[in-house]
């Protein structure tokens, strides 16, 4: 199934109907709370982060991919799941015990999402989101000047650190997600070889640019053109002139010179004509990582991602979090709105986001401006490789420009300590820049300045002779959030819990979102406890963790955490009654044989759902409640699996499984169910009794009072 072609974004925000939620915006907000007294002191606050949030079909359809969703799950999901809704799996990717799936339907698709939404086994869903290349301006009559000068290597004194210090011993290896690039051009050929170990595209080129396919078991993995009869996976020349920035060989007597040239280049196509989808761009982080955590490459790999869209991703969240705690710095551009606007993954926290400036060393009209900004670097009037033959070079104007100069000026620190970890890269990088236009301290449209490469190479330099290097900027051990749950005196880990964590101000105003996770099921002493869960390389700074079950919602009190801090530990409190709705076989044949059930829990009140599951034959819902709550509960069988069951509605499971008595003999003390099919007069039952039931394609409903 091919992904429908996805339109450039333009260059403001204005486009998409996004909205400030409260955290990941794909899990909908509790109408109850209960908390400790540290609970936030505002009510709904605003994330930074700018999520979309659709109200119509037709949002969707403008300002998404649309038809295609991105849906994290917990340990055992069941992935028919998805079938049930009407869903394909196009792709999986497993992540620290999380599975990823991207997910397609042709219609109805935002009932589709909240539906995912709504679903216990989900932690988040979310519509797949277009991502465009950051370019800006491509010159045709090129300025010979430009040409013959190259002045971003001037203006930065790149050529005075190429002159003082040379390349360090190491070769490190960086990667360029982009439209592609030209592998046969002169400039990315070092004696009889070439610098592309890989190039990589997430388009069959051979098949029409499709997509490609999945496995069987949902896998995915791009295509490698080393070593094929393709020389260019570059349709727009924006990834070769992006390359050719970071990499091209200098000292050759041919065309430009890239930042650092003693590099291994690896490329990913994600971008085609200009534009991908956040699968695709966040798919080849996941892919660089899966190699980096599975071979023996141990060293910092820097990122450039020259592109960026307008709305926030959970998905694209957690693959970035997880890149830079494994060494992975991303370096990305701005954006060309001339806005002070976010653009992502710019303003992701732990990206490297660079803005561009021009000959005259001033910051360019169309550099987007930001607080989450660190450094700018040339990008205007930049020449670089093309993509049309093997001595082809273009001038571009852009961030796209800029952000691959520091990428290359990043892989040049490399060469000369190849572990350099994200925070200290950064460190370097705003420590050794020039301030410009008159500032003297950080400014929302240079950040810390224009980078400046002889001071950056010279202070890595004498680190490494020094055999000292700065401080990381992160925590060193994990913090850890346990939830738990007190109910008639008794404390309980709630285990299998979506945890959402975020950034706080000391008042407890919510800042921004900064990753999800699940708590623990397991007591193996190699994970986390049961009921907790653990972030890892946060930043020092004050946190909240949110947790939603059922509707009802709690906050653990805040902690401020510093570089020295050890094993940081805050709990999620819950004080709430725990109803399990189990549905499970009785002493009918069919309902140990055949009988499938989907279970589908509703508040009677407000008609909200509160929990949906279907992860095996016949399941289990538990919805946390307030006093005197009134549920709704509907079962309906999985396509034609129908047959007998027992429902139970209590704080704990039916004594034995399968449990007594039959649709036509109920249990002793029990009653026969499927009494209603309709919504409008559910069967009224009450707890702590068993019902047996005879599943129809006509679904059942019950209505259930807890105290």
């Amino acid at each position: 199934m091919s992904i429908p072609k996805i339109q450039h974004l333009t260059a403001f925000a204005t486009s998409l109907a996004l909205a400030l939620v409260l955290g990941c915006a794909p899990k909908s907000d509790a109408t109850q709370t209960t908390s400790s007294s540290a609970t936030p002191v505002t009510v709904n606050p605003a994330s930074q982060y700018q999520f979309l949030t659709p109200a119509s079909e037709n949002d969707l359809k403008q300002n998404s991919v649309y038809g295609y969703l991105i849906a994290k799950a917990g340990p055992g999901f069941n992935p028919a799941t998805f079938e049930h809704m009407g869903l394909s799996i196009q792709g999986k990717i497993s992540l620290n015990g999380f599975d990823y799936y991207h997910l397609y339907k042709d219609s109805n698709v935002l009932e589709t999402l909240q539906m995912l939404q709504a679903n216990p086994g989900v932690l988040f869903a979310e519509a797949d989101l277009p991502v465009k290349a950051d370019s800006g301006i491509t010159l045709n009559n090129l300025d010979p000047r430009a040409v013959s000068e190259e002045y971003s290597i001037y203006l930065t004194k790149t050529v005075d650190a190429w002159k003082t210090y040379g390349f360090g011993p190491n070769t490190p290896t960086v990667v360029d997600i982009d439209t592609g690039i030209n592998w046969a051009h002169e400039d990315f050929q070092k004696g009889s070889t070439g610098i592309v170990q890989h190039a990589y595209s997430w388009y069959d080129l051979a098949n029409g640019n499709k997509p490609i396919v999945p496995t069987t078991t949902y896998a995915i993995d791009p295509i490698d053109y080393i070593g094929t009869a393709t020389t260019n996976t570059d349709d727009e020349a924006h990834g070769s002139h992006t390359a050719g920035t970071i990499a091209a060989q200098g000292n050759n007597g041919k065309g430009v010179a890239g930042v650092c040239w003693n590099t291994n280049l690896v490329s990913y196509k994600g971008l085609l004509n200009g534009s991908g989808s956040t699968w695709a761009i966040y798919g080849s982080l996941y892919h660089l990582l899966r190699w980096k955590t599975t071979t023996a490459y141990n060293h910092t790999i820097p990122v450039n991602m020259s592109l960026g869209g307008s709305g926030a991703s959970a998905f694209a969240i957690e693959v970035v979090e997880a890149c830079t705690s494994n060494n992975i710095v991303i370096i990305a551009s701005m954006g060309n709105s001339g806005q002070n606007q976010a653009n992502y993954p710019a303003a992701y926290q732990g990206v490297i986001a660079v803005g561009a400036t021009n000959g005259q060393d001033k910051k360019v009209h169309f550099s987007t401006s930001g607080s989450h900004i660190s450094v700018t670097a040339p990008g205007f009037d930049i020449i670089s490789c093309g993509n049309q033959g093997p001595d082809d070079y273009e001038s571009m104007s852009g961030t796209s420009m800029s952000a691959p100069f520091v990428t290359g000026l990043v892989s040049y620190m490399l060469t000369w300590n190849p572990d350099l970890t994200p925070a200290q890269i950064r460190t370097y990088l705003e420590k050794n820049a020039d301030f410009i236009e008159g500032a003297t301290g950080f400014t929302e449209t240079n950040g810390w300045g224009r980078v400046n490469t002889l001071k950056t190479i010279g202070a890595v330099v004498a680190d490494v002779t020094a055999k000292t290097a700065p401080a990381s900027n992160y925590l060193n051990t994990p913090l850890r959030v346990n939830v738990q749950n007190t109910f008639n005196g008794t404390t309980t880990p709630l285990t299998n819990t979506p945890v959402y964590l975020y950034q706080s101000d000391p008042e407890g105003r919510i800042t921004n979102f900064v990753a999800s996770s699940v708590t623990s099921g397991d007591t193996d002493s190699l994970l986390a406890p049961a009921g907790s869960v653990d972030f890892n390389l946060l930043r020092p700074g004050t946190y909240v963790a949110r947790c939603n079950v059922s509707g009802i919602q709690a906050y653990s009190p805040l902690i401020t955490v510093t570089s020295a801090s050890t094993n940081p530990t805050v709990t999620v409190p819950f004080k709430a009654s725990v109803y399990n709705i189990q549905t499970l076989p009785d002493a009918a044949a069919s309902s140990q044989t055949t009988t499938d059930d989907i279970v589908n829990v509703y508040d009677f009140n407000s008609a909200k759902l509160l929990t949906s599951v279907d992860l095996g034959a016949l399941d289990t819902a538990k919805v946390m409640t307030a006093p005197n709550q009134v549920l709704m509960i509907n079962l309906k069988p999985y396509q034609t699996y129908i047959g007998e069951y027992a429902l139970w509605v209590g704080t704990s499971l039916y004594a034995t499984n399968p449990a007594p008595g039959t649709f036509a003999s109920p249990a002793a003390g029990g009653f026969a169910g499927s009494a209603s099919h309709s919504s409008a007069a559910p069967q009224n039952i009450t707890v702590n009794t068993l019902y047996n039931g005879n599943l129809t394609a006509a679904s059942d409903w019950y209505k259930v009072t807890v105290p």
